[in-house]
């Protein structure tokens, strides 16, 4: 998973998609991707961060729904 950064101009134009897909496809800019644990430091998943220039449904088989939910 990502962070994608939308920026006010980007969001009016492509409103109706950000809103309505499930899944998104995006095209942007790499912003930042947090530096790998230190020595004795907690490790994990590390965000990765997009900032948006373009965005699109993605075509993506449907995500199955969850048997909790």
């Amino acid at each position: 998973l990502v962070n994608v950064i939308v920026r006010p101009d980007v969001f009016r134009e492509q409103k109706e998609v950000l809103v309505g897909a499930r899944v998104l496809e995006v095209e942007g800019i790499l912003q930042s991707v947090d530096e790998p644990a230190a020595a004795g430091q907690r490790t994990g998943a590390r965000p990765v961060h997009v900032r948006a220039l373009h965005v699109r449904p993605a075509l993506a088989a449907p995500v199955p729904r969850s048997r909790w939910g």
